[in-house]
């Protein structure tokens, strides 16, 4: 897993890339996890127009997010049940024998994991499992001081709940 503080602000606002929320540093994250599960299975569940099985995954996250940044002296910010967090995910592009699925969660300001937008690459990992790639990068929380190594701890701490969580979903059967 990679993380860290997006480029230097000035950069930033000359590419017009900067941060959505009060000139917060986006953090970038990146993380792997396998399901088991065969790749057509996996993007066929993520493809679903309304993945509402995404939104408890990403509320978790975000709580085990908030609970880093609490051992780290940071108490008090919002995560999982007191959390309202939508995901939307868009439509698979497929790039070889990889689809890459956009995925989005939209937060309150106060979390300790926002506005998450990210990359989902979908690839094989042989015949019966499957490979989830994250790439993104996430928003900080609003208003809050937080030292930058408790920041980064609480991305990673989150993006891998997530993506643990994803894991497993999917290798629940879906409801019919």
């Amino acid at each position: 897993m990679t993380f860290g503080p997006a480029a230097d602000p000035a950069v930033e606002a000359r590419l017009g890339v900067g941060s959505r929320h009060g000139g917060e540093r986006p953090m970038f994250v990146h993380d792997f996890a396998e399901v088991r599960r065969p790749v057509a299975l996996v993007v066929a569940r993520l493809a679903a127009p309304t993945p509402t099985w995404m939104g408890p995954v990403a509320r978790a996250a975000c709580g085990d997010a908030a609970a880093a940044l609490a051992l780290a002296g940071v108490p008090g910010l919002p995560g999982g049940q007191d959390l309202d967090v939508r995901v939307e995910t868009g439509p698979p592009r497929v790039h070889g024998d990889t689809s890459i699925v956009g995925l989005r969660w939209t937060t309150s300001p106060e979390a300790a994991l926002r506005d998450l937008d990210a990359d989902l690459e979908v690839g094989p990992f042989g015949d019966r499992r499957t490979q989830l790639v994250l790439h993104g990068r996430c928003d900080p929380p609003a208003d809050v001081e937080v030292p930058e190594a408790a920041l980064r701890r609480a991305a990673r701490v989150g993006v891998r709940a997530f993506l643990t969580g994803l894991a497993q979903a999917l290798e629940l059967e879906p409801p019919r």
